[in-house]
């Protein structure tokens, strides 16, 4: 193609392209020696054509036509390996005009810029400072869905809750990496005895001058206990006393383990145990109550939780063929107990479910009302 016929058309189209601009110099030779060989107006090979002395920088099929042009010729996609490549300075210095003329010439537009949804937040804040298992402050202000999702940028909007809840979160950060001195707190010490214990309907009871507590499951009602009473002032190093045993273990068989956990004292009773932190797992073997001693970390508004890890009662399992066995073997000694268990079952109470359950079995041997 020849220049003359170029400059022609620029002279008869003109006026009819007012916001149009020339190609300088530079990158118009470039094209014409490495490009137009395979992407003129009669080839358009890869549906790319390059055959134009103008652009319209206001177009976005042109700008995005260049970007294409740039990441190929940066890549050392293009020219093709097979053709003359062109000198490093040619190279460069066509690189150059294109960046720093997209850079002037696109709008600001496209993507909407968002900010991070919680999920990501949170995850970052761990990947950066590597804090595991960083939780938002309380009051955290949710993301919003838009169409269904919570990290689309129309959605992410930032409002003065949320700024003043990301300053909050600042601060938790830098005081976990950069503990704040504090003075040393008054030694004192807590006692909770049985009477001073949570129960549920299904955990345990109190029997005696003891705490009865033999079920087990995820969900921490169903199967923990804890000191209604005794709340960490401040974050640090405990030493934490319990007094335990087992009651009527089976001939051979293993060690119970208690496990001592720590829960915060605001969150839900209905918590899965597997949320807790494992402040120390002990073996019990004992029928006589057996003190056991060790220091842990309590945060400041948390309480040690107990928890058998292998109870014989599970209300996780649906077959219930262990505490079947039991009553089975029960009934042996003293009929009736199976049938009170099944009655239990049946549909006529709310089925048997730890301390409860066997009151309720108790008062169907004895001919009582439920």
């Amino acid at each position: 193609m020849q220049r003359a016929f170029l400059y022609l058309a620029v002279a008869l189209c003109s006026f009819t392209s007012a916001i149009a601009e020339e190609l300088p110099e530079l990158p118009l030779t470039f094209i014409e020696n490495h490009c137009l060989e395979c992407h003129d107006s009669d080839t358009e090979k890869g549906e790319i054509n390059l055959d134009f002395f103008e652009v319209d920088w206001k177009n976005k099929d042109q700008i995005y036509l260049f970007e294409r042009v740039l990441r190929a010729v940066e890549s050392g996609d293009m020219p093709p390996k097979k053709k003359a490549r062109p000198e490093a300075k040619d190279h460069q210095a066509f690189l150059a005009w294109i960046d720093q003329t997209l850079l002037e010439k696109t709008r600001i537009g496209g993507t909407l810029a968002r900010r991070l949804n919680q999920a990501e937040y949170k995850a970052t804040i761990e990947s950066i400072f590597g804090i595991s298992g960083f939780n938002l402050p309380a009051g955290f202000p949710a993301d919003r869905e838009y169409h269904g999702f919570d990290n689309v940028g129309e959605g992410l909007v930032l409002s003065p809750p949320l700024l003043e809840a990301y300053g909050e979160t600042a601060r938790l950060v830098a005081d976990q990496l950069f503990p704040p001195e504090k003075p040393a707190p008054d030694l004192d010490s807590y006692e909770a005895g049985p009477k001073d214990l949570s129960i549920s309907y299904s955990s345990g009871k109190v029997e005696g001058d003891a705490f009865r507590l033999g079920m087990k499951c995820n969900t921490l009602m169903r199967s923990s206990t804890w000191p209604t009473r005794i709340e960490a002032p401040a974050s640090g190093t405990y030493k934490i006393r319990v007094n335990v045993s087992t009651f009527q273990p089976k001939k051979g068989a293993p060690p119970m383990k208690l496990l001592v956990l720590a829960r915060d004292v605001e969150s839900s009773d209905g918590i899965s145990k597997k949320s807790l932190r494992l402040l120390k797992e002990l073996e019990v073997s004992s029928e006589s109550p057996e003190q056991f001693e060790f220091e842990a970390i309590l945060y400041e508004g948390q309480t040690p939780v107990l928890n058998w890890a292998n109870a014989a009662l599970d209300s996780d399992r649906e077959d219930k063929e262990e505490l079947r066995a039991f009553f089975e073997n029960k009934d042996k000694q003293q009929p009736g107990y199976l049938a009170a268990w099944h009655k239990m079952t049946s549909g006529q109470a709310q089925g048997f479910r730890g301390g409860v359950g066997w009151d309720r079995v108790k008062k169907i041997l004895e001919g009582e009302p439920l």
